[in-house]
């Protein structure tokens, strides 16, 4: 016969003796109250229950913390780790905010210019902290496939800002040629 212990702590109880995460450990370091105020002066509900805004932004920076490839990834693991789910800031005991809600949340963030600020903030204080120095640069090479009509080498224009033929050794030793 199978009998179940009743629980003797609430998860909140159970959560004050259990060592702190990652997570925890740096979302009690960063300093998000400006951006929370701002969201929260807004009068845009993030799902149909209205789920907290601090959660929701608490939610996006585990995904990067967690280095969670999707939105979908993220709300899989908030549905399937109540003490992560928690950690951000949800109520444990409910069904955590959808894709959607997640797209909405995303989609005001950038139409208030929040990400922006959100990026230069913590940048800044990186080089306060001495974790970054102001004086590299780095600039991804990335090769992405655009719908140009490349022109012989012979009449390319001459300048700076104008595409040019390219070529670059890759990671087999072959050279490797492209036009932007």
């Amino acid at each position: 016969m199978y009998i179940r212990q009743e629980i003797i702590l609430s998860f909140e109880e159970i959560e004050i003796f259990s060592p702190p995460t990652k997570l925890e450990l740096i979302l009690s370091q960063i300093d998000l109250s400006d951006v929370i105020c701002q969201l929260e002066s807004q009068d845009v509900r993030t799902g149909p229950r209205g789920y907290c805004k601090r959660a929701m932004l608490y939610g996006m920076v585990a995904r990067i913390v967690e280095k969670i490839p999707t939105v979908k990834a993220l709300c899989d693991r908030l549905r399937d780790d109540a003490r992560f789910r928690y950690n951000c800031g949800f109520d444990p005991y409910q069904p955590p905010p959808s894709q959607a809600t997640f797209s909405r949340f995303m989609k005001q963030m950038e139409e208030a210019g929040i990400v922006d600020r959100l990026f230069q903030q913590q940048r800044d204080k990186a080089i306060e902290l001495g974790l970054i120095q102001q004086e590299n640069v780095s600039i991804d090479a990335t090769h992405v496939e655009a719908y140009e009509q490349a022109v012989p080498r012979s009449k390319c224009v001459k300048d700076d800002n104008a595409p040019s033929w390219s070529v670059k050794i890759n990671t087999e030793g072959s050279q490797f040629f492209w036009y932007g």
